[in-house]
């Protein structure tokens, strides 16, 4: 981890430990911050906190006015996303209506977990892929997720995409995350980081995409003199007439 990632993080951690005090279950960091070679160019950096009970409107008073001014005082702290989670939610399969923040601003019970990425955040967590900054293991709080819901988390990441015009905004994570979901479904590994997975269809992938993978990897990689990515809605064309071939 950078070390500008890990001040941040130490500031993240005293900063929720205050707010919340002996309720705070755990807090943690996952996603692609827990892997190694993480760059925070056009990435988040994800969180979750499980908390014992629901927020109380002091409490969510203080963590807007906490995660303002980490948005404010740190460089990387706008890029702090992720959600409070009551512990008995951490059952739910998604838990809704949540507290979640991005981009700096507390947003009280308007985050939601979709199904697909509840479940391969958990898988992430059940095999150690994480950064715990404070509380229980959680591996001993979220339930497993089963294959089959790894299945369908797959086939949903690869849809909405498109969906939510990720594609279009946000192209670097789009090309890096093809290539993850089709390591994944090659592999039936689901905990690979995007960058792991970019390097591994570098040399698995068709020669036409690989010219795609290695500009949004270097674009990843803070190389601003990259800025072609043309081809990624092709690209999402071939990666879903190849594996993702079921109509939805």
């Amino acid at each position: 981890m950078p070390d500008e990632v890990q001040t941040l993080a130490a500031g993240f951690r005293d900063g929720v430990a205050d707010a919340l005090g002996n309720r705070l279950v755990c807090l943690l960091l996952l996603g692609s911050v827990a892997f190694p070679g993480f760059e925070p160019h056009y990435a988040d950096i994800d969180f979750h906190c499980v908390v014992d009970g629901e927020l109380g409107s002091a409490e969510e008073d203080a963590l807007a006015r906490f995660h303002a001014r980490l948005a404010t005082e740190h460089a990387l702290g706008q890029l702090v996303d992720g959600s409070y989670i009551p512990l008995a939610k951490v059952q739910a399969m998604p838990p809704q209506r949540l507290d979640g923040v991005a981009e700096g601003v507390f947003r009280r019970g308007g985050a939601s977990r979709d199904r697909g990425g509840w479940a391969l955040e958990r898988a992430h967590l059940h095999a150690g892929a994480f950064v715990l900054l404070q509380g229980r293991d959680p591996r001993d709080i979220y339930p497993r997720p089963d294959e089959s819901d790894l299945t369908a988390a797959l086939d949903e990441e690869f849809h909405e995409l498109a969906l939510t015009r990720m594609l279009e905004r946000h192209p670097v994570y789009s090309t890096l995350n093809l290539c993850r979901l089709v390591y994944s479904v090659e592999t039936g590994d689901v905990v690979v980081s995007k960058v792991t997975s970019a390097e591994w269809a570098l040399s698995r992938l068709p020669d036409k995409w690989r010219p795609l993978v290695r500009d949004a990897l270097a674009l990843y990689r803070g190389d601003r003199r990259v800025a072609d990515l043309a081809d990624l809605r092709a690209f999402y064309r071939y990666v879903g007439a190849q594996y993702f071939t079921r109509a939805r």
